[in-house]
């Protein structure tokens, strides 16, 4: 899905912020701490048996910026973690780009040229 890599890059600076000193928020789509313990209780549900929820308290602000666990814990967010804003709790594959954008961001803000880049990088792979 582009509209994901898309999200991502508005809200991490293409992938170039993934910590936040300022507010301790951390991960592919910049979670705050307080969200975390959610997110891994939802990673954990939808893929049972690998502790995540054991794995955020020891490892903190690590796990998000971990591949192997920060792409499910984006996957878990546009399943299931998005309900932590009001107004979502949707799964975010099926939503449009916009409300994609409100359920990460808690507001709709232009993210139309993080799209066209991620959809030129996607075009351009395909050949």
């Amino acid at each position: 899905h582009p509209e994901v890599l898309g999200t991502d890059r508005i809200r991490d600076g293409y992938y170039s912020t993934v910590y936040q000193p300022a507010d301790g928020g951390a991960g592919m789509i910049h979670m705050l701490p307080v969200k975390w313990p959610s997110n891994a209780a939802d990673m954990d549900s939808l893929w049972p048996g690998q502790d995540y929820a054991g794995k955020v308290t020891s490892m903190g602000k690590t796990f998000f910026q971990t591949a192997s666990y920060g792409w499910r814990s984006v996957a878990a967010w546009f399943k299931v973690t998005n309900r932590v804003i009001s107004g979502c709790g949707l799964d975010l594959f099926d939503q449009s780009y916009t409300t994609q954008t409100k359920c990460i961001l808690s507001r709709v803000v232009d993210r139309q040229e993080a799209y066209v880049v991620v959809g030129r990088c996607m075009a351009a792979s395909a050949r």
